[in-house]
């Protein structure tokens, strides 16, 4: 009888190891399949939030030029308006500069032909001065 035990317990010794494998390897299955899922949702995720941070460097990178291109345009407007403004200015430079060249060419003539005319008085005057003293000196 002790034989049949033995090979009673030997078999129920072999039953359990192969239950046991059978729900090592069951649960090896259901633990691989849990590990893909979260790992396939993972990636899933990681695809995600790289597609979004892509998007979110592009948009920003858009943004960027499109400050980058309303600012140049602004200072090319600025830049147009001061150069505008400072051709006004130097228009009414020159023609101040201008206006008192005249002016100052007026004011000099007019105190050459003043001191031409005081001088042709006071050549007049020592002419006829001469002339008298003269016919003063011939009379005597």
């Amino acid at each position: 009888m002790s034989d049949i035990s033995l090979v009673k317990a030997q078999r129920f010794k072999e039953a359990e190891v192969k239950r046991h494998t059978r729900d090592l390897q069951k649960l090896q299955q259901k633990n691989r399949m849990d590990f893909d899922k979260v790992s396939k949702r993972r990636e899933q995720e990681l695809k995600r939030i790289k597609k979004d941070s892509e998007v979110s460097i592009e948009n920003e990178t858009v943004e960027q030029e499109r400050k980058l291109t309303e600012l140049r345009n602004k200072h090319k407007i600025q830049l147009k308006e001061e150069s505008r403004r400072l051709q006004e200015e130097l228009n009414n430079l020159k023609l101040n500069h201008d206006s008192k060249v005249i002016e100052l060419k007026k004011s000099q003539k007019s105190e050459i032909d003043k001191i031409t005319t005081e001088q042709k008085e006071v050549i007049d005057n020592a002419r006829k001065n001469f002339v008298r003293e003269k016919i003063k000196w011939q009379a005597e």
